[in-house]
């Protein structure tokens, strides 16, 4: 089994990361301990899964997606379309952005493009810990849900 390497939680570092471990309170990760809580010992960090982007987890019930939609198109009013997981405006004129094969998108309803500030927004995925490399699936990293 793959081993959790610096390198796969790197972009989490400066937004207090916690590692889990078993019968142990969480810890916060900074580079400075990462010998001591990983590679010393079994902790795992503790993420968000990518499909908690459409549900609201964040500080006042805010929903991911919709935060992150504001970000990239912030001159449009934006809210959740649960039925189809994208992030959709109302008025001026019919708008869609989403998440879709590990990057943003966005749409008029006639054409879909790449998002510009991909990197703004994969930083905000990081600051939210968001699991975008798929640790949890590989065993490497906690579900936030299930603590």
């Amino acid at each position: 089994m793959r081993k959790l390497e610096l390198k796969d939680i790197a972009g989490y570092l400066p937004y207090n990361l916690l590692m889990f471990k078993e019968n142990c309170t969480s810890l916060s990760l900074t580079t400075l301990n990462y010998t001591t809580l990983v590679e010393n010992e079994v902790r795992k960090p503790i993420l968000r899964p990518m499909s908690a982007l459409y549900k609201p987890c964040l500080e006042d019930g805010k929903i991911p997606i919709v935060e992150l939609a504001k970000i990239a198109l912030p001159y449009y009013d934006w809210l959740l379309e649960e039925s189809r997981n994208l992030a959709i405006t109302a008025h001026p004129s019919m708008a869609y952005f989403s998440y879709k094969d590990d990057s943003f998108e966005s749409s008029d309803g006639w054409d879909a493009w790449h998002t510009s500030h991909q990197i703004e927004l994969f930083q905000k995925l990081y600051e939210w810990h968001f699991d975008i490399h798929g640790l949890i699936g590989q065993g490497l990293a906690i579900d936030i849900k299930t603590l």
